[in-house]
């Protein structure tokens, strides 16, 4: 039996057919897959993070310092490229619940700066249909569609900034024990979207911290999230209004 891994595509996973495989890579920019013939290794392939972008040896003609490309290091730029690693993506998100009629509407807000074209607020229904509507698991498909956004800036530190403290114990203690015991018990609320979570972060060759920020505080990040969190639960609850 044959396996169709995708580590980037609409949606990552594994697949048994070619069509399936077709589905996930169509009008994707620069997907990455593999065939495989064992399972376990194409698990491996989904979950190893990607390779550092570059490495430095002697070259053997000069003794010269040169990437493994070829090209000669060039250490002011370098430098440059270092620290810019070294300064972590400031990521500030927001879950919204919008309920009338007995409606409900759930979107999420992200906020990168001001006046970044990637500031969105969009419905939950961006990244599931599945489960209930909550502000939680609403604020748990931001980080979920951030982290989709910038899988191919993997080398740069990211640092998410909410007011949600479950998310911030979820994240920084909680996801590692789960992971690590295999979920046993089960129980676990929200396990489908904290997994992909986890996939997502584990394929990253920097760090992602998180960080609590107290909610409307007249701190502008986190002010502007939960401002386009709302514009996302309201377009979901249009959404509804236009299709019932």
């Amino acid at each position: 039996m044959v396996y169709f891994a995708v580590k980037r595509g609409h949606k990552v996973g594994i697949y048994s057919r070619k069509s399936d495989l077709d589905k996930q890579i169509k009008n994707f920019s620069n997907p990455c897959y593999k065939l495989f013939n064992n399972l376990e290794d194409a698990k491996s392939f989904i979950t190893e993070p990607p390779k550092p972008p570059f490495t430095i040896e002697k070259c053997t003609c000069c003794g010269f310092d040169q990437y493994n490309d070829g090209r000669m290091v060039n250490y002011e730029e370098l430098k440059l490229h270092q620290e810019s690693l070294a300064t972590p993506i400031v990521i500030y998100t927001d879950g919204s619940i919008y309920n009338l009629d007995k409606k409900i509407g759930a979107g999420f807000g992200i906020y990168y700066g001001e006046n970044d074209p990637n500031n969105v607020g969009l419905p939950m229904s961006e990244v599931t249909l599945k489960g209930p509507k909550t502000i939680l698991r609403a604020e748990i498909c931001g980080i979920l569609y951030s982290l989709q956004a910038l899988e191919n800036n993997p080398h740069k530190k990211l640092l998410y900034k909410t007011d949600n403290k479950q998310v911030v114990h979820v994240l920084t203690k909680a996801l590692s024990t789960w992971v690590n015991t295999h979920w046993k018990g089960g129980g676990v609320s929200n396990q489908d979207l904290w997994e992909r979570c986890h996939l997502l972060m584990t394929r990253r060759t920097s760090r992602v911290s998180v960080e609590f920020v107290k909610g409307h505080n007249g701190e502008l990040g986190n002010e502007e999230a939960d401002k386009l969190a709302r514009v996302g639960s309201g377009i979901d609850y249009e959404n509804q209004l236009k299709y019932t």
